[in-house]
């Protein structure tokens, strides 16, 4: 059985102090699962279990969600990025206002347009909006993706025969194990967003709250909802 760590790092985690964390907990999912306490590790975690991308999408969504009265009211770009991934959750749309309101919204949080004194913290509620749309545009991407595959799988002499036929070389993918690939690094990509736009929501929390670690009770905060949005069973260590 491969281990916690092998599989974080298959999805291309390069956080040493999360690697030595899931060590640490013997490098089982479950434990792991159990002891966390911070949103982005707990996606990682889940995606390295399996967890689907729109599941993983659907918690971080939760999480911006808390940012939202951060951004002025006058800054309408974050929140359609929110609208069109909540529109992509709920119709399965193709995806494609995500990447679009995704590069709005980031303008939004890079332009140092915001001149109230909360003013860092509602950038990092913006780009916690475009890495959670980018993550749904990667996911939208991954589940059309993985449905070819399927269907390539399923139907494989089919596949045999067309390619025999030179007329159907262009709708066929030259290497079924390069679509493959590709599937790995969206589920990758799709995991890294998600953390990052936690990890976001945590700073623009953090920014305007007291105490003594705010950033670690902000990612403490996310890690409840993600928590309650991904089942402990969902998981899987095969």
């Amino acid at each position: 059985m491969t281990g916690l760590r092998q599989r974080l790092e298959r999805l291309g985690a390069e956080d040493v102090q999360l690697l030595d964390w899931v060590v640490a907990r013997e490098d089982d999912a479950w434990r792991a699962w159990d002891a966390c306490a911070r949103g982005d590790w707990r996606l990682w975690v889940a995606a390295a279990a399996a967890v689907p991308p729109r599941v993983l999408v659907q918690a971080t969504l939760a999480c911006v969600q808390l940012a939202a009265p951060i951004v002025p009211a006058g800054e309408p770009r974050p929140g359609r990025a929110v609208d069109a991934v909540q529109s992509w959750l709920q119709s399965g749309g193709d995806g494609s206002a995500c990447a679009q309101t995704a590069d709005a919204a980031e303008a939004a949080g890079e332009m140092g347009a915001y001149r109230a004194p909360s003013s860092t913290s509602a950038s990092h509620a913006a780009l916690a909006s475009a890495w959670l749309a980018r993550a749904a545009d990667a996911a939208h991407t991954a589940e059309v993706r993985s449905s070819i595959v399927r269907a390539s799988a399923e139907a494989g002499r089919l596949t045999q025969w067309m390619r025999a036929q030179t007329f159907f070389d262009a709708l066929l993918p030259a290497d079924a194990g390069a679509l493959e690939h590709a599937v790995a690094d969206d589920l990758a990509f799709v995991t890294a967003a998600c953390a990052e736009a936690v990890t976001e929501v945590a700073r623009a929390l953090s920014d305007q709250a007291g105490g003594e670690s705010p950033l670690d009770d902000a990612l403490a905060r996310c890690d409840r909802i993600v928590a309650e949005h991904i089942p402990r069973r969902s998981l899987s260590t095969a």
